[in-house]
């Protein structure tokens, strides 16, 4: 039967290979998009609290010296040099922001905290490009709202077709930043929990209440991906292992001497067994932590990063992305375990099929 549905298992192998090479790629991505030890800190849709405010943010990084905190507000403008305009969404920051993302500058960078009150600006390459014609724009100036900006860096894009994005010194002269859409918290090698331990003091301190935020630990939401795909590779051993232990059994009982399939399958089950063994310990160290301690939906949703970013408005560029990267990932895992079941099926069938016949063979001769 294998032999008669060969086209089938190949097409379906095929395609759970490229499935699991993509999730990791995904992965690979996700992580490429936060920092380090970084948890985000924002008001919950269903929140009665209506904003967060900036003296408390600030006044919150002067007590907690010991955590790097960068913050964000989110809004839109033009920006114009001569007779180019470029629409953006602009986002007020704090000179720790940029250490706290992941961004590559290709020319210039951020600013140090001293200038946190200047008119200095960071551009996305695309509109530095639209704006200057090229990219190296550092030093150059443009305009918003009739003030004028100095470019201290640009930062490289996936794509020149992605929106156009750019960060200001939440302080400079008149800017009126008065609330901030997030918190950026990093601490030192923390672990999960320890992170969000991390994050509860801060909107402590800031007089914001736990229950009416959204604390996303973006370290594990990018983590999560991995493991997802890393708990479907454990699942596949651990499937691939039984079925060829099912078979070895068979081919034992049925005292059909082939050596060169005993090899095989006893070689595919240690292999398997080796995949588990050495996958666990990644698995288990970076499992999500759960606000129910014994709930399996608390856990699924956690590893699917499910609710992570739903029902947030106005998402920087950064969240947004990271929002689609997990719905394709998710995408790419069903179709993996479609793919897989399709496989398992087949094989299951063809050894339930063999088991008969063998049975049959030995009540005639009986």
């Amino acid at each position: 039967m294998v032999k008669n549905h060969k086209p089938l298992l190949t097409f379906n192998t095929a395609i759970l290979l490229v499935c699991l090479i993509l999730g990791y790629r995904y992965a690979g991505q996700a992580s490429r998009l936060v920092g380090n030890n970084v948890v985000y800190i924002t008001v919950a849709p269903d929140s009665h609290t209506s904003r967060i405010r900036l003296d408390a943010v600030r006044d919150t990084i002067m007590e907690f010296t010991e955590y790097n905190i960068a913050f964000e507000y989110r809004s839109g403008a033009v920006i114009r040099n001569n007779n180019h305009n470029k629409n953006v969404a602009l986002s007020f920051v704090n000179s720790a922001y940029f250490s706290l993302s992941n961004y590559i500058f290709l020319h210039g960078g951020g600013w140090p905290q001293a200038f946190d009150g200047s008119n200095v600006i960071v551009l996305s390459e695309n509109v530095a490009w639209e704006l200057f014609g090229t990219i190296n724009a550092v030093s150059a100036h443009v305009e918003i709202e009739g003030m004028f900006f100095e470019v201290s860096g640009v930062i490289r894009q996936e794509s020149l077709d992605e929106p156009g994005f750019a960060w200001v010194a939440y302080n400079y002269h008149g800017s009126g930043v008065s609330e901030v859409s997030g918190i950026f918290v990093q601490g030192r090698d923390y672990g999960n929990m320890e992170r969000m331990v991390m994050a509860m003091r801060v909107a402590g301190a800031s007089g914001l209440r736990v229950t009416e935020l959204r604390m996303i630990d973006l370290d594990q939401y990018a983590i999560n991906l991995q493991v997802k795909f890393h708990l479907f590779v454990m699942f596949i051993a651990v499937s691939t292992a039984l079925f060829f232990s099912v078979r070895l059994f068979h081919l034992l009982e049925s005292g059909e001497a082939n050596l060169r399939l005993s090899i095989v399958y006893g070689a595919a089950i240690v292999i398997s067994a080796l995949l588990c063994f050495f996958i666990w310990p990644i698995v288990d160290a970076n499992l999500p932590i759960t606000t129910d301690a014994f709930s399996l939906s608390a856990f699924i949703n956690g590893m699917n990063n499910q609710y992570t970013f739903e029902g947030l408005g106005n998402l920087s560029h950064r969240h947004a992305k990271l929002h689609e990267l997990n719905h394709i990932s998710n995408f790419t895992l069903a179709l993996g375990v479609l793919a897989f079941a399709n496989i398992f099926v087949v094989g299951l069938v063809d050894t339930l099929n063999s088991h008969k016949q063998h049975t049959g063979s030995r009540r005639i001769l009986a």
